[in-house]
């Protein structure tokens, strides 16, 4: 909670983000096939509100939830619609918002680093959704620092033609000391956990989803 709302007026220089200018986000169109009167939506882990022009615009009642009260307090002063609240929530107890959403929203907001927590907040997401209602989450990718690591990898053996070099190197910039590449954590500074695609999918299911379905959004940096 104290990192977000640390950057919370300087979001987009400190996150990488879907919604960043120039990235192709096919969140939109997703959104765009279950839109409807008298539908509602739950933003969960908003943020400074990124996606809720969108969602206010095709959905009669959005909410938008986060633990953090500066980014909420952010999201206030950027956003205004009449059919959408902001609330201050924990994603780990939503309780309050049981079997009322038709479609739930989750982009980079399910990182925590600790299992049980992580499971807690898919399985209060699940809960949220009405029968037959729908998530549509972006998570981080583990497959993406094991690309990034393979990159490094090669640079350093083709500038050095040593493999042991091009080895310690990889490990330096990323190795044990900064992830946990079992877990899919990153260690250092705000420790926050990445995925494997094969893992989404576990844990989805575990919480309570069907029909799960997994595409790629390629963020350039």
């Amino acid at each position: 909670k104290r990192y977000w709302d640390s950057v919370a007026k300087k979001y987009f220089e400190n996150i990488m983000s879907p919604f960043q200018e120039g990235v192709k986000n096919p969140l939109y169109d997703y959104i765009d096939k279950f839109e409807g009167k008298g539908k509602s939506a739950i933003d969960i882990g908003t943020g400074i509100g990124n996606a809720i022009p969108h969602l206010a615009g095709r959905f009669a009642r959005v909410t938008a939830i986060d633990i953090s009260d500066k980014m909420i307090e952010v999201a206030k002063g950027k956003h205004k619609f009449e059919n959408t609240e902001f609330l201050v929530r924990n994603a780990a107890d939503l309780q309050d918002f049981y079997g009322q959403f038709d479609v739930a929203v989750a982009v980079n907001s399910v990182i925590v680093p600790t299992i049980k927590d992580l499971e807690k907040i898919l399985k209060e997401t699940c809960e949220v959704l009405k029968n037959g209602g729908r998530l549509l989450a972006v998570f981080p990718s583990m497959e993406a620092i094991l690309y990034q690591a393979m990159l490094v990898y090669e640079a350093v053996l083709e500038e050095t033609g040593s493999e042991k070099t091009a080895r310690l190197r990889t490990a330096r910039e990323l190795g044990a000391k900064k992830f946990d590449l079992l877990m899919g954590i990153d260690k250092e500074g705000f420790a926050q956990k990445y995925f494997y695609r094969f893992e989404i999918k576990y844990r989805l299911r575990k919480a309570g989803f069907k029909n799960i379905r997994v595409r790629d959004i390629i963020i350039s940096i």
